[in-house]
């Protein structure tokens, strides 16, 4: 199995820093992340129907998610490695789907380490109009469950962007 997280004491694997180093285009990084969102999809797909056919409690939805786990860390390591090489891809250069798979992918951790170590690449790109903010919102959220080991309840007199801020702060969160 994987590592949850390619920041630890080793470093990412030769090869996986070498493949992304590779990517010296725009049209060669956005073709890399699109690839990694349509198996993000093709993941996601599989669960929904093995939940449809056998229910969420089932042996078989739950193997199939489990089997899914290493995948998922090895998506997740392609996706540090490319943020610590080429920073958060720009919806601009490098479309919708490109940007908003960092943002996917992390939340699909259950590291609360993972989810900090990203902070600052999807913060950026929250502040660069980069992701929604609905999106960026969704990711402070789980950073909150994992913390705080509970739900955080939003107050239904703020919106999206304010509901974001007091997020921050209650996580004690930098905005730059």
């Amino acid at each position: 199995m994987l590592l949850t997280s390619c920041r630890d004491s080793s470093g990412p694997d030769a090869a996986l820093l070498q493949e992304i180093k590779g990517l010296t285009t725009i049209e060669s990084q956005t073709i890399y992340l699109e690839n990694i969102y349509n198996k993000y999809i093709e993941l996601r797909k599989l669960e929904t129907e093995a939940w449809n056919s056998y229910g969420r409690n089932s042996d078989s939805y739950n193997e199939l998610v489990n089997d899914h786990k290493p995948i998922d860390d090895e998506y997740l390591q392609k996706i540090e490695v490319y943020l610590d090489t080429h920073g958060h891809p720009s919806i601009v250069k490098h479309g919708r789907l490109s940007a908003y798979i960092p943002t996917i992918q992390t939340v699909q951790s259950d590291n609360i380490d993972v989810l900090m170590a990203n902070y600052k690449y999807l913060n950026d790109a929250y502040l660069f109009n980069d992701i929604p903010g609905e999106m960026f919102y969704k990711y402070l959220l789980e950073i909150y469950r994992k913390k705080e080991k509970e739900r955080y309840l939003p107050s239904p007199d703020f919106g999206v962007d304010e509901n974001i801020e007091a997020l921050r702060s209650s996580l004690n969160l930098d905005v730059k």
